[in-house]
């Protein structure tokens, strides 16, 4: 754990690679929406995610660590399920848009960050309920063919 003086040197780099890799992430899903599961968006959104919690991880940002950990198991399940539809590609839209605010929120004297985790939970449980959705479609579609 980093201390105040160690975290107030720290803080300003982490911000911006911080805000830098979630403009990748965010470009990654936009790619992803005009190319249904490019194989190159979807390495790119796994890799730009795990840095990001890398970095957090660094900078003692538990928070964003643990979110973008728990985004990357739900990127997985969609990879291993029916693949990026619109309504995941909605959901990781929708928990980038808090991260955005979580990211903007961390307190650049100690690293705090004062929110509850009822957003994010919520946020989390819709990504994993849409990926397990499609797969059950996709499952569903396939066993009707055969």
């Amino acid at each position: 754990m980093l201390n105040g003086l160690q975290w107030q040197d720290r803080y300003p780099e982490f911000h911006s690679q911080s805000q830098a890799l979630l403009s990748r992430a965010q470009e990654c899903l936009l790619h992803l929406q005009l190319i249904d599961n490019d194989p190159d968006a979807v390495d790119c959104l796994i890799a730009t995610l795990k840095q990001l919690g890398d970095e957090a991880d660094i900078a003692s940002v538990a928070c964003v660590a643990g979110f973008s950990r728990q985004l990357l198991g739900a990127l997985d399940s969609a990879q291993r399920g029916a693949g990026f539809q619109d309504q995941t590609l909605q959901a990781l839209n929708d928990c980038f848009i808090l991260l955005a605010w979580q990211l903007e929120l961390v307190d650049p004297r100690d690293g705090a960050l004062m929110l509850d985790d009822g957003e994010q939970l919520e946020l989390l449980a819709n990504l994993a309920s849409v990926t397990r959705s499609a797969s059950v479609v996709t499952d569903a579609g396939l066993g009707g063919a055969s």
